[in-house]
């Protein structure tokens, strides 16, 4: 009768008790898969038995491939990553190496439920298929061996991940680290300018006002130099910049949008930041976006 032993000696629980959920299942269908479980030194090793049948075969076949892809996928996977990061990252703390863990896991599954599920079942067919390829030549396997040495995409794949999280880990780190210095420097200035309006102007620009509502110079938000900037983005670098170098004890703003700039300059400027509750200076759809996100 067919016989497909499936062994393991650094996840024998999980296997076992994948198998024994998912042959009860079977059950409640008439579909009886004999198990039984032998422990040899540090390995278990579930001998799956069926009767002489080629469907019944076939039934065996998909009901391994399915087990183990699903376990691969849903409860291996973050170990193989964390496995991962161990060996890359032995300088990293055990806090650093599980963000670095989380965010190889968001890039394998993006953020959006929908397709992190797409993402998963692409996966996790990839591996069936590989499982039902092997069971048809080998009717023998240990699940360590056939993850090293038949899922080396998959393991390529997750590595990917983790050197994508790598890079954005030590990006984040840096700009922590940068904004934390800016902290610093604006703590640590004379705060000649007591209190800084920010206005948004046309093209996308920016004019600062004193609590006496006269403009602030700042060779950042020079029309001559904003006039020769490609990007919004780098107006918005540039009024970070005027506000650093001007360093106040209190800056309003009069805008809530982009949403972007204003949660950039919170992180700088901390509890100097305020968001005025509506003024001559302030546009009224501004407000509307902001109810919209609380």
């Amino acid at each position: 009768m067919p016989i497909v032993t499936i062994g393991s000696s650094n996840y024998k629980n999980q296997l076992r008790k994948r198998f024994e959920i998912e042959s009860k299942i079977l059950q409640k269908d008439n579909l009886i898969i004999k198990t039984e479980y032998i422990n040899q030194r540090d390995n278990l090793f579930i001998k799956l038995i069926v009767e002489k049948d080629s469907f019944r075969f076939e039934i065996l076949k998909e009901f391994v491939a399915n087990v183990l892809s699903d376990l691969i996928i849903n409860n291996l996977e973050i170990d193989f990553i964390s496995k991962i990061v161990s060996v890359n990252c032995k300088f990293l703390n055990k806090n650093e190496k599980d963000k670095i863990v989380d965010i190889a896991l968001n890039r394998l599954n993006i953020k959006n439920n929908k397709e992190i599920i797409n993402a998963k079942i692409k996966r996790k067919n990839r591996i069936l298929l590989e499982v039902i390829d092997y069971i048809e030549d080998d009717k023998k396997m240990i699940l360590e061996g056939f993850v090293r040495f038949r899922l080396k995409n998959y393991l390529a794949e997750l590595k990917a991940a983790v050197t994508t999280a790598i890079e954005e880990y030590g990006v984040e780190k840096e700009y922590k680290g940068f904004v934390h210095l800016l902290k610093y420097y604006i703590d640590s200035q004379l705060d000649d300018n007591k209190l800084v309006n920010v206005i948004k102007i046309k093209d996308n620009g920016f004019e600062l006002l004193d609590h006496q509502q006269n403009i602030i110079e700042s060779p950042f938000l020079e029309e001559s130099v904003l006039e020769n900037l490609e990007q919004e983005l780098e107006c918005e670098d540039l009024l970070i910049s005027a506000l650093i170098t001007i360093a106040p004890q209190e800056i309003i703003l009069h805008f809530n949008r982009p949403f972007e700039l204003v949660e950039n300059l919170k992180k700088v400027f901390n509890e100097k930041l305020s968001i005025c509750l509506g003024c001559k200076y302030c546009k009224a759809n501004n407000y509307e976006d902001l109810k919209n996100k609380d």
